[in-house]
């Protein structure tokens, strides 16, 4: 069965960069290919060259998870948001999902 939504992680990543994200709200969740596990949690760092802050999230190794469980901005903020990599595995690709809430248990159950 073909999968029409397949995109590479560096064609995902360029797109990323053209458009950038607008942080939505406050509290925003990032929750990552399993996730649980350690409760890191990351504040967006500062200002890049187009005034947006950046967010650099960290993929663990070769699991499918990220480093940073969560990370906040404040309303109506540019961010530019960076993935760091370092998998030696081709296969390690990481999805990603923000939300403006915590999630109930559908939502994964939708995106899964």
């Amino acid at each position: 069965m073909a999968n029409d939504q397949n995109v590479s992680r560096r064609d995902f990543l360029q797109r990323l960069s053209v458009f950038g994200i607008a942080g939505a709200g406050a509290g925003s969740l990032l929750t990552a290919c399993g996730g649980g596990g350690d409760d890191s949690s990351s504040s967006a760092d500062s200002s890049s060259d187009g005034g947006a802050q950046t967010v650099t999230l960290h993929a663990q190794g070769n699991q499918m998870k990220y480093k940073e469980t969560e990370f906040t901005v404040p309303a109506d903020t540019e961010i530019e948001l960076v993935f760091e990599n370092t998998a030696s595995s081709p296969s390690m690709q990481h999805n990603l999902l923000i939300l403006n809430e915590a999630p109930g248990q559908d939502i994964f159950k939708e995106v899964g």
